[in-house]
């Protein structure tokens, strides 16, 4: 078998993996012999052997764990130790799938947790406390406008400043009691 042959970190980058991990797998004797050109530091690496070596070396977790599942080995979707019997979804391959799916569940909780803290999100039950607060600002801002409606109003129509306001809070106090009505009754 022929194959091209690469530095340790050129063979790191093709599968996805850390120059250290490289090393890591030559030392666990993961990859061997013919995968191997040279010793040492200055070693190469033959590609397909090596990838070879690996699909039947590694530990399935290894592989398909979440450390793993970006780890690119070749033939990724062909089981190792088939028999021409085995189905095509074999035991490997859905627990692949099902490490993948943990793996995307666990992303997702992750990043719910990370909206939860940052306030994206709020509990169902405080949202009436939160629109009762709401309202309140702006019933307090409008009733704080009053003053500037009557000196509009007393400046345009030549009356008493005083006695525009009183009429105007007057009329605002029934509006704040029907709005406080319909609050306590929900």
């Amino acid at each position: 078998m022929t194959s091209e042959v690469v530095r340790k970190s050129a063979f790191a980058v093709l599968c996805g993996v850390s120059a250290g991990r490289v090393s890591q797998w030559i030392s666990e004797k993961k990859i061997t012999g013919d995968a191997l050109v040279g010793e040492g530091r200055s070693a190469t690496i033959r590609v397909e052997i090596a990838r070879a070596q690996l699909r039947a070396t590694l530990d399935f977790s290894q592989r398909f764990g979440r450390n793993g599942l970006l780890t690119k080995l070749g033939h990724e979707n062909v089981p190792i130790h088939t028999s021409s019997a085995a189905p095509v979804d074999s035991v490997e391959t859905q627990f692949k799938a099902e490490k993948l799916r943990q793996a995307r569940i666990l992303t997702s909780r992750i990043v719910e947790e990370d909206r939860r803290q940052r306030g994206v999100y709020m509990l169902a039950s405080d949202v009436p406390v939160e629109i009762a607060t709401v309202v309140d600002e702006a019933l307090n801002i409008f009733e704080g406008a009053l003053v500037e409606f009557a000196a509009a109003a007393s400046a345009k129509y030549s009356l008493p400043e005083c006695d525009v306001l009183q009429t105007l809070r007057a009329e605002f106090d029934p509006v704040r009691a029907k709005i406080a009505a319909v609050r306590s009754s929900k």
